[in-house]
């Protein structure tokens, strides 16, 4: 979050000169609350570290077989990783997990703490309690996320997915490609529907 961007953005450091990318971007935008997701913690040295800039920290918390298994959907669709090859040490899921924080130091250090389960069961609670978090006022026109600004670079399939299709009218083929273009349609004619993707379920297997 920025708290104040009418001031210069160049920064001496070492002699170096070095821009503030978050001020930067608050200037060019008239935006100050931005959101990333997982960012690293050298970006985060590099880009957020300044006394205008306050860091505030939550975590969206899911099912792990459902994230694995969208995984292993994506993976498998690209270059034919298995789910059981998805959670192996050696896999980038694996020390994602391993690197999860104690949940009850998390909600105990100040964070904002979500279950994916319980954001899509009652949409506007969720985002009343990001909304306290953050200082923003939510309504039910929030809900209507596909009519919002949105400049997507880069991300997973899902809202971007129907934001896309918002935007342009058409998608390109992907695995879920049905599921998102069904999905909007549905949302469309009730907003605060409850989608609670558990595919997981049908595709996993229970070990011997």
């Amino acid at each position: 979050m920025v708290k104040n961007v009418s001031f210069g953005m160049d920064l001496q450091i070492n002699g170096t000169k070095r821009i503030i990318f978050f001020l930067a971007l608050s200037e060019y935008s008239g935006k100050t609350i931005f959101l990333m997701d997982n960012a690293p913690p050298d970006f985060i040295k590099a880009t957020m570290i300044h006394s205008d800039i306050e860091i505030l920290t939550g975590c969206y918390l899911r099912d792990a077989r459902a994230i694995t298994a969208s995984y292993a959907r994506k993976m498998a669709h690209n270059n034919g990783v298995t789910y059981t090859e998805s959670i192996q040490p050696t896999n980038w899921f694996y020390s994602s997990f391993m690197g999860l924080p104690d949940l009850c130091e998390l909600e105990n250090s100040g964070s904002l703490v979500v279950h994916y389960e319980d954001a899509v069961a009652d949409q506007m609670a969720f985002l009343n309690k990001a909304g306290d978090f953050l200082n923003i006022e939510y309504s039910q026109e929030s809900l209507k996320f596909w009519e919002s600004e949105h400049h997507i670079s880069v991300g997973n399939q899902g809202p971007i997915a129907m934001i896309k299709l918002h935007q342009l009218g058409h998608l390109d083929e992907f695995e879920s490609k049905v599921l998102y273009e069904n999905q909007l349609e549905l949302l469309k004619q009730n907003p605060a529907r409850a989608f609670n993707d558990e595919r997981w379920k049908k595709q996993l297997t229970k070990l011997p």
